[in-house]
């Protein structure tokens, strides 16, 4: 059953974002603040969508997410692309050894941490990640 769902949430993820709109707006958020961004780590990518987008603008992106399922997707959307690693990892205690110049975690992936104790995790560990100047992005829905 998750397999089919993932392929009709990828579906229909396309057809809801327009993700070039939103790369152009974390581009402009990155000026603004005067973050020159060459490294990116999407935390729960899902099917990759976004983090295509990212890669065809010329970002390094490390995208992990805890579905096997979503990850095969983004795996055969992603083959081509040179500049990405796919990871599996949930965004609690996800921590990679590079730096980061921006981490984001959008589409309410935060909402499936259910406690304050794991959201302070995934801050803390996101913050290890991070390049001296940097920024982290993500989104909550209540």
């Amino acid at each position: 059953m998750y397999n089919r769902f993932s392929y009709i949430y990828d579906d229909l993820m396309k057809r809801q974002v327009d993700y070039e709109l939103l790369a152009s707006n974390l581009i402009k958020i990155c000026q603004q603040y005067q973050i020159d961004v060459k490294n990116v780590l999407e935390c729960g990518m899902g099917s990759g969508n976004l983090t295509e987008t990212l890669l065809k603008r010329g970002f390094n992106v490390d995208g992990f997410d805890i579905s096997d399922e979503m990850l095969s997707i983004a795996y055969n959307k992603l083959i081509d692309y040179k500049n990405v690693n796919i990871l599996k990892g949930d965004i609690r205690t996800f921590v990679s050894s590079k730096k980061y110049d921006l981490i984001c975690c959008f589409f309410d992936v935060l909402n499936y941490i259910k406690t304050i104790d794991d959201i302070e995790l995934f801050l803390k560990n996101a913050k290890k990640q991070m390049n001296e100047n940097s920024i982290l992005m993500f989104d909550i829905n209540t």
